[in-house]
């Protein structure tokens, strides 16, 4: 009963003040109980009808949340509430919100309170991506551009793709760029520098073809600077070598011979380890003479071999294995290789890649008749067999092994393309027919030059005059010289021929598909596109890209100024790309890429997309 009486006075006095009903520690009954004018509950003897016990007005209190409670305060979810009106009584809840059955993509809010804001919608109103419409992987790459589209205000897609560049059906070689997205920008210079002055002259080049690395030599007077490594000379042979970016990694020089110069630039097998020179030098034998040198990637000397004072050097290739094969001419005795000749004769020898340079096989081609007239081997390729392809001159008759003993002219050069075995074996031999063919003069022309595709087949180029009878016959119509482009297939037989115009000391490459042509212009080229014309009166640098299936024309360019530049060297390097080497004698431009050097003049290197 006490108790009862203290919870009735508590009651009685809150009444009294116009105090609230909700007393916490109170029993049920009584926090719901109003003390009022009557009634049979709670009766205080005060009079009054009696009722429930009201709340404070304007009170307001949470409601229990009706959804998922995970996603309770998630997103735009949250529980409702409920007011405490004038009579003391609450309202009905107000204001909850419940996860929607599907994000609304206008508002940018998580309407099904899952964590993610407009997760199940295509975009975010007036948010940006990049667009492109063509191949994805052409995007960014060459000419092309990714565009910019913009999400729509009601989030349910973009708008178009604005500012994009898409690829071209096909590639324009005229233009500047990669108009098809490819990663190649056919015929564009990629980089082009100069070095030295007008004393430096690189001649031939070479390139690693499995990481890009790219070897330039030459002879020079004076000083030249290849990044951090200066060579110095009164008249002397250099090699350097540049990284595939065209910067100079190391050079170095070589002398001690009363003439110098060089002959022949080759590097190969499947690592790029053996860097093959031939020249007039010593090059750390210790002895000064007509020498082949192999070095190497790092400039490190592996072995020398001299044969002589009678043997003259015209190309160097490396096989599969690192040995070396080696063309040109001799006159007497070939001492290295056992060889003795008649007059003047070529040579092919094949020389072991280890430190000594054991002479594998050696051979010598000459007359079959006892005639006193000159042959000479001036270009030299090798296919992946090692199978070995050569090019050259010759007067009177020229016999290999016995096997198609071709006739030439008594006074007049021919050319001749011939294919031995890796152990020197004479598979196949021809002639280019009776017209005259530029000879090889030391330092002065190369003679018919050669290289070979992915399918064995051949392609020779050289200067000519007269008529060339092949597949069709070609005559340059005038009496100066020009250059011609000879294709021949597998087993020997010509398959086309063409003129290429005035060209000189014409130089080729094979790619697995085409071929390329360059040489120094000294008047119209022609190499089924657009003819090229010279500039200036001195020459130009000229390429053409020709289909090794009937030569159709792929693209051709010229580079130069008014003054002189000569292309000396050219090779393929690594994804087919194209290194050119030679000097000039003022600043000229590559497609934008101006060379130049400390002097008026120099000698540069460039790297031409294929």
């Amino acid at each position: 009963m006490r108790s009862r009486t203290v919870r009735v006075a508590i009651l009685t006095l809150l009444a009294a003040a116009g105090g609230c009903a909700l007393i916490t520690g109170l029993d049920k009954d009584y926090r719901e109980t109003a003390i009022g004018t009557g009634g049979s509950s709670a009766a205080t003897g005060v009079g009054g009808g009696g009722g429930a016990v009201g709340c404070v007005a304007d009170t307001k209190v949470a409601c229990p949340y009706g959804g998922d409670p995970k996603t309770k305060d998630v997103g735009v979810c949250h529980a409702g509430e409920k007011t405490c009106n004038a009579t003391g009584q609450y309202d009905a809840c107000k204001g909850e919100v419940l996860p929607a059955a599907k994000e609304e993509c206008s508002n940018g809010s998580d309407d099904d309170c899952n964590g993610q804001v407009n997760d199940a919608c295509p975009c975010t109103p007036a948010s940006m991506n990049p667009c492109f419409s063509g191949d994805p992987k052409k995007a960014d790459v060459g000419n092309c551009k990714s565009g910019k589209q913009t999400c729509n205000m009601d989030g349910k897609g973009y708008g178009p793709c604005v500012g994009e560049v898409a690829a071209a059906a096909s590639e324009d070689c005229k233009k500047l760029g990669d108009e098809d997205c490819d990663g190649i920008a056919c015929s564009d210079a990629l980089w082009a520098v100069g070095f030295g002055d007008t004393q430096q002259y690189a001649k031939y080049v070479a390139a690693d073809r499995a990481n890009g690395d790219v070897y330039v030599a030459g002879t020079f007077t004076g000083a030249i600077e290849f990044g951090g490594s200066v060579v110095k000379s009164d008249n002397d042979v250099f090699l350097a070598k540049l990284g595939s970016d065209g910067k100079p990694l190391w050079a170095q020089s070589f002398g001690a011979t009363p003439v110098r110069d060089v002959y022949g630039l080759a590097v190969g097998d499947s690592k790029g380890q053996s860097v093959v020179i031939a020249g007039y030098a010593d090059f750390g034998s210790g002895k000064g003479s007509r020498s082949v040198a192999k070095f190497d990637p790092n400039g490190k000397l592996v072995w020398s071999t001299d044969c002589g004072s009678l043997w003259n050097v015209q190309g160097v290739a490396v096989g599969s294995t690192g040995d070396v094969y080696i063309t040109g001419d001799f006159t007497g005795g070939l001492k290295c290789a056992g060889l003795a000749a008649d007059y003047v004769d070529m040579f092919v020898m094949r020389v072991a890649s280890g430190a000594g340079n054991k002479v594998m096989w050696a051979k010598r081609f000459g007359d079959f008749d006892g005639s006193k007239y000159p042959q000479v081997g001036t270009g030299i390729a090798l296919d992946a067999s090692d199978n070995v392809y050569l090019s050259g001159t010759y007067q009177g008759q020229l016999s290999f092994d016995g096997v198609s003993p071709i006739a030439g002219g008594d006074k007049a050069g021919s050319a001749f393309v011939a294919k031995l075995t890796s152990a020197g074996e004479t598979v196949w031999a021809y002639s280019l027919g009776t017209a005259y063919v530029e000879p090889y003069t030391p330092s002065v022309d190369r003679g018919p030059q050669i290289a070979v595709d992915s399918f064995g087949g051949p392609t020779v180029v050289g200067e000519y005059k007269g008529t060339i009878s092949g597949t069709p016959p070609i005559s340059n119509g005038d009496t100066l010289q020009h250059a011609f482009v000879a294709k021949y297939g597998s087993d020997g037989k010509p398959v086309w021929l063409k003129d290429a115009g005035r060209i000189d000391d014409p130089l080729v490459v094979n790619d697995p598909q085409d071929l390329v042509v360059a040489g120094t212009l000294v008047g119209t080229a022609n190499f089924g596109g657009d003819p090229l014309l010279q500039s200036g009166s001195n020459g130009d640098l000229v390429l053409g890209k020709l289909a090794a299936t009937g030569g159709a024309h792929v693209w051709s360019k010229r580079h130069g100024a008014m003054q002189q530049e000569q292309l000396r060297g050219l090779a393929l390097g690594k994804s087919n790309y194209l290194l050119l080497t030679g000097f000039f004698s003022d600043p000229f431009t590559m497609d934008g890429l101006m060379v130049k050097s400390v002097g008026k003049g120099g000698l540069f290197v460039a790297k031409v997309a294929p």
